[in-house]
């Protein structure tokens, strides 16, 4: 099979990253060959000089991307077609890696049933929730651009009926095209390696520590940083209880210097941090996708308290091991789960935790991707 991802040329500590590092681990313990593209200039030189060099700027300036590639469109989607038929193999392309005029043209040459779109979140669903949350009409103009064009991505693919991944239901109901059917529409939820995060190595701690981490520059996790720092720390302050903060961050001099804020910076190994938390939160209210820092918590048996949004897109046996409430209650809830710890039920996270290990394995998610391209060679 062939891997296409712009993710391939710099990982990066996001979703995406950690789905394709698992696929590929999983491909290599069961002796399954792939073969790993990065969108680029031509690879097949025939090609580039048989095609007008003013047509392919045109479509490289293409406003129904929802990607910024800034390489010339049909030469990349001619070099996938002719990769595929070179390996005679199927291709799944992680993330929003193709544009609108690639998807065309694999589908007008009929290569469309060769290719599985794994777009794992929907980037329709992420701006609408930014629209919602937003206050500034400049910024307004902006981002409803931008939901226009994932819209208009994501309808695009379902009408031609790409084989498309989704992470949660909720991001594949995000845009439903009216009259189709999403037959061609998978789930797969994201896997959690639960031997890694797991409750067993907890350390013992009088103190009462909150926690939340996460890449701090992704904007969604940037207002969960806002929201801690101007509400919920100086509210905390006359308790015992210490917000912890961990993950990159461009600007943390605000951070080390907040009373009652620890910043731990980017930490490599997040287990001795969380077993040494009392709470975890997660008071998001932007962004899309499964969270994976909630996967991990409920794993390790922390109690978390967040928001429906935050929440959203989870199973429902996890979904009920979960404190939810709405922001405007958040502060209020969190006070009330620091006076009340000792009456915390662990036996509701540790069934959540038990049903994560059965049903939300690596190798699991892995095999229902595999399934899928071994139907797209198939057919």
């Amino acid at each position: 099979m062939i891997i296409l991802s712009r993710h391939l040329a710099c990982f990066k500590h996001d979703g995406i990253t950690k789905i394709i590092l698992n696929f590929q681990q999983h491909l290599s313990q069961t002796n399954q060959e792939y073969y790993e593209y990065i969108p680029a200039p031509s690879l097949f030189s025939c090609v580039s000089s048989s095609l007008i060099p003013f047509l392919r700027y045109l479509a490289s300036l293409s406003p129904w991307s929802s990607c910024n590639s800034p390489y010339a469109q049909i030469d990349t989607a001619y070099s996938i077609i002719s990769l595929i038929k070179k390996r005679k193999a199927s291709a799944i392309a992680f993330g929003y890696t193709l544009t609108i005029s690639q998807l065309l043209i694999i589908y007008l040459m009929g290569f469309r049933g060769y290719v599985t779109l794994a777009l794992i979140d929907s980037q329709y669903l992420f701006y609408k929730r930014r629209l919602i949350n937003s206050t500034s009409f400049p910024w307004d103009l902006y981002v409803r651009i931008d939901a226009a064009k994932s819209y208009a991505y994501e309808l695009f693919a379902k009408i031609m009926r790409y084989n498309i991944v989704y992470i949660s239901s909720c991001d594949a109901s995000s845009v439903s095209p009216l009259g189709l059917s999403n037959r061609n529409v998978r789930i797969i939820p994201n896997g959690i390696d639960t031997d890694y995060f797991r409750p067993s190595t907890k350390s013992s701690t009088h103190d009462i520590r909150i926690l939340f981490y996460g890449d701090l520059d992704y904007y969604p996790n940037a207002k969960v940083v806002d929201y801690i720092v101007e509400t919920l720390v100086p509210l905390l302050l006359s308790s015992k209880a210490v917000v912890h903060l961990a993950g990159r961050c461009t600007n943390s001099e605000p951070l080390t210097r907040t009373p009652g804020l620890v910043y731990h910076g980017y930490v490599d190994d997040l287990r001795p941090l969380s077993n040494q938390s009392t709470i975890f939160i997660s008071p998001m209210l932007y962004g899309s996708g499964m969270k994976n820092k909630i996967l991990e918590a409920v794993s390790m048996c922390i109690p978390i308290l967040c928001t429906p949004e935050a929440a959203a897109g989870l199973p429902e046996q996890v979904v009920d091991s979960l404190n939810i409430v709405t922001i405007d209650n958040f502060a209020a809830a969190l006070l009330d789960m620091i006076n009340c710890l000792q009456e915390c039920d662990y036996s509701r996270m540790q069934k959540a935790r038990d049903w994560i290990v059965s049903n939300l394995s690596w190798s699991s998610s892995c095999s229902r991707y595999c399934a899928i391209i071994d139907s797209c060679s198939h057919n």
